[in-house]
């Protein structure tokens, strides 16, 4: 049997370009682990990490909101979003006639979003439903912001959910308060 002479060159030929192809990929992927090692970020400490605080202004804040008979609640899940519109439940503040929710609402997407006061429902923990009876409407540009004020007049104990449906969107559901549980 004879060999061809094509073949032999060829093999050598299909050789050396595995052999240089597998010494340039093992090259990319070394340089690669070294561009990551090199952007590792020095051990900081937790303390270093957080913003600063101004403690002296937060405890007169505090103080004065005691004395005025404020107490501000912070919402169990306070964001919440769909692909076009992000809402943030800043706090619950207790009135005297039930509970007023505040918060911001964002357009996140890239059109234009008209938001009405009546795409946002409040649902207690029985189940009834707290909707605004208005038909007050605005159109968020992307980007744009505007702020959240609802109240409602929550019975005792129940805990409360902000349901966001804004139509032609994914509906957004915030628990903002956990119910009391039943006393025994």
């Amino acid at each position: 049997m004879k060999i061809n002479p094509f073949f032999i060159l060829a093999t050598l030929i299909a050789a050396v370009l595995i052999g240089i192809s597998s010494a340039t990929h093992r090259q990319g992927h070394d340089a690669l682990r070294t561009q990551f090692a090199h952007h590792v970020p020095p051990n900081v400490s937790l303390l270093d990490a957080l913003p600063p605080v101004d403690l002296p202004t937060m405890l007169q804040q505090a103080i004065e909101r005691a004395r005025e008979g404020e107490h501000v609640l912070l919402p169990v899940e306070p964001n919440g979003s769909n692909e076009h519109v992000h809402v943030r439940v800043t706090s619950l503040l207790p009135r005297a006639e039930g509970l007023r929710v505040t918060g911001i609402v964002t357009n996140i997407g890239n059109i234009p979003l008209t938001v009405s006061v009546n795409d946002f429902e409040l649902r207690d923990s029985d189940g009834q439903s707290y909707i605004a009876n208005e038909s007050r409407h605005m159109v968020l540009e992307p980007g744009q912001s505007t702020s959240l004020q609802l109240d409602v007049s929550l019975p005792s104990g129940r805990g409360l959910s902000l349901i966001t449906r804004i139509p032609a969107h994914h509906p957004i559901e915030q628990l903002l308060i956990r119910p009391s549980p039943p006393s025994s």
